[in-house]
């Protein structure tokens, strides 16, 4: 590998790649080639040296590096960030209703832009038509082609790497990534005035990490199948939550609840770069989608098959104004307003991540471990809504996992 200055040879040599392409998509596959490596995550392969200017763009818009809100974080909300009101909703449409994830907004939001000519296409993330198990970018112009992107993707996805050629082409697009993606791109707008002329609405949901390749590849196992055998693939959606679903060449099924899919087999394999991650809500993007559980009566998910809805989380004037349009043109049922504590309620999860995030940053400090940089002063309180034990708890869990990665190094 060639030398490189500082800023993407820190991230990649700290482990903090969150596989997002944006420097491939910038710099071009052939000085930077995104590969999935030995652990199954994607990772960029330098072929060539930075210039002093190109690192010090990536060392502010890189994902691994930094995170924060660019204009700053007063008025957010401490956990969920900017939200000028969230409601519950799901999409009008039966069929994009069971397609997608947890209620079909993301996808009927997508189509109604499409449809209204807001955007000439959309970016966002599908299965490979090559690799069952691959995620590709895909360019969205009609309904079909975003239904046939719904659904999530738990595998390692690089929505930016072709985004130097798109800002540089035709048509406006509207972006949907992950919080991270997202992130990249919402900063680079503060250096590239192309990405807010180009991309009138970035769309995001809840994320708890980006498992490898090999957490598939597990599950696959676990249904007893062979990889080589499998001709199509499906992580949920087709229901809420829906299965984790395998067709094999034969045309017979294997399949297995989202619990087990997700808890049991793919959570273990998130990446590093997501367990030290300060925004899994999509805090940059213009709407940020997420399941809206049932709850049981002690307080867990209620993972049953239902009819899908989701928390819809309008942080802009843009993505207020798109949503409202859909919920006018019959696209969209809006079930309702909901409160950050009611989000909490149901998405304790991202709610505690935030919450521990300046306990877990001090815990990589003291190990000398790089982090993600994100405003400390909107979460400097946050450790106080926590009791001393699950302080504690964060701290010496972060400290652990953090020695190990520093003795595999």
């Amino acid at each position: 590998m060639a030398e490189v200055l500082n800023s993407l040879a820190r991230a990649i040599e700290a482990d903090l790649c969150s596989g997002c392409g944006l420097c491939e998509g910038l710099l071009g596959a052939s000085r930077v080639s995104l590969k999935i490596d030995s652990a199954g995550y994607l990772r960029p392969v330098l072929g060539t040296q930075l210039s002093p200017g190109e690192s010090t763009l990536f060392e502010s818009v890189c994902p691994g590096l930094n995170v924060s809100h660019p204009h700053g974080t007063k008025g957010h909300d401490p956990i969920w960030g900017p939200m000028l009101s969230a409601k519950i909703a799901a999409a009008a449409d039966p069929e994009i209703r069971h397609q997608g994830s947890s209620g079909g907004v993301l996808s009927a939001l997508q189509i109604h832009l499409l449809e209204t000519g807001a955007v000439d296409y959309v970016v966002n993330v599908s299965v490979s038509d090559d690799d069952p198990f691959r995620n590709d970018i895909s360019l969205c112009r009609t309904r079909e082609e975003v239904l046939r992107s719904a659904g999530s993707r738990y595998a390692p996805s690089a929505p930016l790497s072709r985004i130097g050629e798109l800002l540089d082409g035709d048509g406006r697009f509207a972006f949907v990534g992950k919080p991270c993606d997202v992130a990249a791109l919402r900063r680079l707008a503060e250096h590239d005035p192309r990405v807010n002329q180009k991309v009138p609405v970035m769309l995001s949901f809840m994320c708890a990490g980006v498992p490898s390749i090999k957490g598939t590849h597990r599950i696959i196992e676990k249904l007893g199948a062979r990889v080589d055998d499998v001709s199509s693939f499906r992580y949920r959606g087709d229901g809420w939550p829906g299965y984790a679903k395998a067709t094999l060449k034969d045309g017979s099924t294997r399949s297995m609840t989202y619990e087990d899919s997700w808890k049991n087999i793919l959570s273990p394999y998130v990446q590093w770069r997501c367990k030290l991650c300060p925004d899994g809500t999509g805090e940059l993007a213009d709407i940020t989608g997420a399941d809206a559980w049932h709850v049981n009566a002690d307080g867990s998910p209620d993972f049953s098959e239902r009819e899908g809805r989701s928390f819809v989380l309008l942080r802009t004037a843009a993505g207020k104004g798109v949503f409202e349009s859909l919920v006018s043109s019959n696209g969209a049922i809006s079930l309702g307003d909901v409160t950050s504590v009611d989000i909490e309620g149901v998405q304790f999860h991202q709610a505690y991540r935030k919450k521990t995030y300046v306990i877990r940053r001090l815990a990589l400090v003291v190990l000398g471990r790089a982090f993600p940089q994100y405003n400390l002063s909107a979460v400097i309180a946050m450790p106080f809504r926590l009791t001393p034990f699950a302080a504690m708890r964060a701290f010496v869990g972060t400290l652990r996992r953090a020695w190990r990665k520093r003795q595999e190094t």
